[in-house]
């Protein structure tokens, strides 16, 4: 069984408790969505992925590194003809995490 990785923990601010666990991790809908989006794509580019989850580069941005230090997705930069690029992949953790989050909240 593979452990899921678990990045340092630190207050947040307004002295909200750390996300410490994968349920509090999924839960979060831009996260939930992006995780959705990806297990039927596999992959996805960032624009695509911004337009259907429907935020900010920002955001999307800050909650993609929370899903890739969980080790729930991959993000991998190149440049394609001189511009950057940003691909997102859902790893089977990610797969295994959405799955086990959906079978215990089903209307989600």
């Amino acid at each position: 069984m593979t452990m899921t990785p678990t990045p340092p923990l630190r207050a947040r601010r307004g002295g909200r408790p750390p996300i410490d666990s994968p349920e509090r991790v999924i839960s979060q809908p831009i996260r939930l969505r992006m995780l959705k989006v990806l297990a039927a794509a596999g992959s996805m580019s960032f624009t695509r992925i911004q337009e259907i989850v429907d935020t900010n580069y920002g955001n999307l941005s800050l909650h993609a590194r929370r899903l890739e230090a969980f080790g729930y997705i991959v993000i991998e930069k190149s440049f394609l003809d001189r511009v950057p690029h940003t691909e997102y992949k859902i790893t089977a953790e990610g797969r295994v995490a959405l799955g086990n989050y959906l079978d215990t909240h089903p209307a989600e």
